[in-house]
């Protein structure tokens, strides 16, 4: 018997993150992660208490862990989280306080916390300047940028935050650097004169008007084409890789710190992706005149996440929960005085503090198995100090 677990922020944002394709392409070990986290996340396994140790296999090379459940409320008495990245640290900050009577414990490979996110401040002849060797700047309006205000609220960061607005330059002006200068993109603030004058002088957009007009008459993907990676996607529309490798992929490797020809189209651009599927053509799509029932706006809907919705609408209706929600109106992106890390230092630094929870840095996870017979997942590490006991909740390293 199973009962759903309730609808939490946390939840609404692992489950969004964990039942896309690009959570489960990365590797065998991290697609066998996210298939198990997906169902451990959409039911909580009602079973018989037991207080005793599962028997761990390979003793003599691993111990397997798993999580026990209260007696008296069906909660789970040990969580382990699996990675001490951003994903891993706020899923331990929720569920703490959540469950304030459980024993959390973060599983760490590397000897720091914050995955990608790393800031480092450099001195120069007339201050500092910061690096970041990870995300430079957050989003504030997406639902999951709204969940992440709220987080930095309760963390007490709203002074630390730096916004940079819609109208600022910052904002207004992008460039990409090819082959050997700073191209500005085209955008706001740029009249048709200087967006055409760009395209068709800049080498950086060779090729680019011959590809779009080529471009609806480029077969249409076969149905039995579940996804495909973005890169593959645009060489296949656009008759070669020149665009997807220099401007797109200009894009999204700062977003995503990935590469275009692994990271899911159909995870990532769904619109686009069902553009096509609908109307076998980009262009046919944006320009045609398509059915109403079917038409882009339609699409956009389609792929327009309920639970989203759904967790947008509650802090919406709450907005004093997140930091200086007034100014992020108008903001394009925002950061901290402290760079990026400043965020994954806080919740470290809350984690540590917390009675329930325990961070172990350089503890690897060798393996994550599901076991049928007690609706559990065993998850693998090569140390044999640590206890064993039942589990219950894994999150990725982010």
């Amino acid at each position: 018997m199973h009962r759903p677990i309730p609808e939490t922020t946390l939840l609404i944002l692992l489950r969004q993150c964990y039942r896309s394709p690009r959570c489960l392409s990365a590797s065998t070990a991290r697609s066998s992660a996210g298939h198990l986290l997906k169902r451990a996340l959409s039911t909580l396994p009602l079973q018989r208490p037991r207080s005793e140790p599962l028997d761990h296999h390979n003793a003599s090379a691993s111990r397997a862990f798993a999580t026990t459940t209260s007696k008296l409320n069906n909660e789970p008495n040990n969580i382990a989280v699996l990675g001490a990245g951003i994903t891993g640290l706020t899923t331990a900050y929720s569920l703490s306080r959540r469950l304030p009577n459980a024993k959390i414990t973060v599983y760490e490979a590397a000897d720091r916390v914050g995955g990608w996110m790393r800031s480092e401040r450099i001195d120069v002849a007339d201050g500092s300047i910061i690096f970041e060797k990870g995300p430079r700047t957050l989003r504030p309006h997406t639902p999951a940028g709204m969940a992440t205000l709220a987080l930095i609220k309760d963390l007490g960061l709203e002074d630390e935050i730096l916004i940079t607005p819609k109208t600022s330059a910052a904002a207004r002006n992008r460039y990409i650097y090819y082959p050997d200068h700073l191209v500005k993109m085209p955008g706001p603030g740029q009249d048709l004169y200087e967006i055409l004058w760009a395209l068709l002088t800049e080498p950086l957009f060779k090729g680019i008007f011959r590809a779009v007009f080529q471009e609806h008459g480029v077969p249409k993907r076969s149905e039995a084409v579940f996804d495909e990676s973005i890169g593959h996607f645009l060489e296949r529309r656009l008759g070669n890789r020149f665009v997807g490798d220099n401007i797109v992929g200009a894009v999204l490797h700062g977003i995503y710190a990935g590469d275009l020809y692994k990271l899911s189209m159909r995870s990532l651009l769904p619109v686009l992706w069902a553009m096509e599927g609908a109307y076998g053509s980009l262009v046919s799509a944006i320009i045609g005149k398509p059915d109403e029932s079917m038409g882009p706006a339609r699409i956009a809907k389609m792929f327009t996440d309920d639970e989203d919705m759904v967790l947008a609408q509650g802090l919406l209706r709450t907005t004093g929960k997140m930091a200086r929600w007034e100014e992020m109106k108008d903001a394009s992106v925002y950061t901290f005085r402290n760079g990026m890390q400043t965020l994954s230092d806080a919740l470290e630094k809350t984690l540590r503090t917390s009675r329930n929870v325990q961070i172990k840095l350089g503890t690897d996870v060798t393996g994550i198995s599901y076991d049928e017979k007690s609706a559990g997942v065993m998850v693998r590490l090569p140390s044999l100090i640590y206890p064993v006991w039942r589990f219950f909740l894994s999150s990725s390293h982010a």
